[in-house]
């Protein structure tokens, strides 16, 4: 429970101010604290000092939001202007090297839906196989734009890589509306982001390239294996390949593993769990605590990407759980080793670059290709 303090500033030195911490404070135990003094002052103990920047991040935001100083909005939008505006620096001090690659930034991209039917989801990891009509010259004899809705760390990490191995790249920073003439210069795009993917199925100035895409989570949703100039890449394994990869990975013997979803996730775990013997899926209406009693009944916990499970509140509720009741918890996401996750079998930014460069020169005839995925944690 967050607890506010109000206090003056009057119990203070030549040097210092003072201000009360409750005695109650769980930390207090900790006797050393380190202090960031800027606009807002921090105060972190030391048992989770040196945490990853993540745990400290989170522990302080919750802390602000619980106590109704900011809501999530808030946080959204500090977020992406503290990203753009330390990737900004980083590509103006990155001019200086010679590339042709037109970076098409879309921040702003309405994020829409389309309903479709689309492939069942045992079709979801396929090959690379027979290739279809849409093929290309060689790709290094392209011009491409490259769009990144997110402009986060991993999608620039794969920015980053694309530009050593795409030889003659140039970053610019125009929007996509804005650099119509540098836009059909393209004869294709790689989409980073589920925004430019929005954005791109509607706009009828991109139907006739080419388009390649990850980081989108939910690829059906928009239709897009339907779409004859739309190859994807998934962004995560499917959880009945994470399945089987933490069974043989670990030598743990196999047995049914429990999926907390909520209801508005439904559909789309129709899709992603169809008829598996290696999962019990689990469904929740408002508090993920409703189904307690049920998940107690497993040993293992798959996290899948529904967004109600990942709210913080909810994820720490999992993690407490697990280390009460002694669960193993296995997820695809690779960004939540900071909560205690035992098993993450995730995906492998190197060799994802690999099939967007695979796909810049072929078009197969699977129209979203299997997540190029690695085992990034196991901690039992």
């Amino acid at each position: 429970m967050v607890e506010v303090v109000y206090q003056d500033l009057s119990n203070s030195d030549f040097r210092n101010y003072y201000i009360g911490i409750p005695k109650n404070w769980k930390y207090g135990k900790d006797n050393d604290v380190t202090v960031i003094v800027s606009d807002v002052c921090v105060v972190i103990p030391q048992t989770i000092a040196g945490a990853t920047g993540e745990l400290i991040v989170l522990r302080t935001l919750e802390a602000m939001m619980d106590a109704n100083v900011i809501n999530a909005g808030d946080i959204q939008k500090a977020i992406d202007a503290l990203l753009r505006d330390k990737l900004i620096a980083k590509d103006k001090k990155a001019n200086s090297i010679h590339y042709s690659i037109i970076v098409i930034d879309s921040n702003t991209a309405e994020q829409n839906k389309t309903s479709t039917s689309d492939v069942a989801c045992n079709n979801l990891e396929t090959p690379c196989t027979k290739e279809n009509n849409l093929m290309r010259p060689s790709y290094q004899e392209l011009l491409f734009g490259i769009v990144d809705s997110y402009r986060i760390e991993a999608t620039s990490y794969v920015r980053s890589i694309l530009s050593r191995k795409l030889k003659n790249l140039s970053y610019l920073r125009p929007n996509w509306e804005r650099e119509k003439d540098k836009l059909n210069k393209c004869q294709s795009l790689v989409l980073l982001g589920t925004p430019a993917v929005a954005k791109a199925i509607k706009d009828k100035k991109v139907k006739n390239k080419k388009i390649i895409y990850s980081f989108v989570l939910f690829p059906e949703e928009f239709g897009l294996s339907s779409k004859d100039n739309f190859f994807g890449i998934r962004i995560f394994p499917v959880p009945q390949r994470t399945a089987q990869t933490f069974f043989s990975y670990t030598g743990l013997k196999r047995d049914t593993i429990a999926v907390p979803l909520s209801e508005k996730t439904k559909e789309i775990a129709k899709r992603y769990f169809p008829n598996s013997t290696f999962f019990k899926l689990i469904f929740f209406r408002n508090d993920i605590m409703e189904i307690v009693p049920e998940l107690l009944k497993y040993k293992y916990i798959y996290i899948f990407p529904d967004p109600e499970v990942l709210k913080v509140v909810n994820l720490l509720k999992l993690m407490k759980l697990s280390k009460d009741s002694r669960k193993i918890i296995l997820t695809s996401l690779p960004d939540l080793d900071s909560y205690g996750v035992n098993f993450i079998y995730a995906v492998d930014y190197n060799l994802l670059v690999e099939r967007i460069l695979y796909l810049l020169e072929n078009s197969p005839k699977e129209k979203i290709l299997p997540c190029p995925a690695r085992v990034k944690l196991w901690s039992p």
